[in-house]
């Protein structure tokens, strides 16, 4: 699960125009930066959702990653002059709950998603990493 962050700071600073331009510039950003084999999509506002499959946690990470490096180095003057925005990500890996259920696979990125944003935002957070992240029990 991913969500861009601070997403209303740029509808109200920029204006909801540039906030469209920014959820056509990250899809984009997705598909470029994904293998043949990977999905993503918008699940709604400013959250995406990607499946990786037959990939490591580590792998995940790499892959997130590649996609902040490429967002970081996008000239988006066309948006906002020295325009910049990121994104933060909960991984959940569907074999590390057993047999779960889509949504409750779902619920658990986005419990790592909401970790990733109360701890810093523009970071990834593993769902098995949430205890040793301070206040996350």
């Amino acid at each position: 699960m991913l969500d861009l962050d601070c997403f209303k700071k740029i509808n109200d600073q920029y204006g909801h125009h540039a906030g469209d331009e920014v959820l056509r510039n990250f899809a984009s950003l997705l598909q470029e930066n994904l293998r043949k084999e990977d999905v993503s999509g918008r699940l709604g506002g400013e959250e995406f959702s990607i499946l990786l499959p037959d990939t490591t946690e580590e792998e995940k990470l790499c892959i997130l990653s590649r996609i902040r490096e490429a967002r970081a180095k996008q000239n988006l003057d066309d948006i906002a002059p020295a325009f910049q925005y990121g994104f933060s990500a909960g991984v959940m890996t569907l074999g590390q709950g057993g047999s779960i259920g889509l949504m409750d696979w779902m619920k658990m990125a986005d419990q790592a998603l909401y970790c990733a944003k109360k701890t810093g935002r523009n970071r990834d957070v593993l769902y098995k990493n949430m205890t040793s992240v301070t206040g996350w029990s």
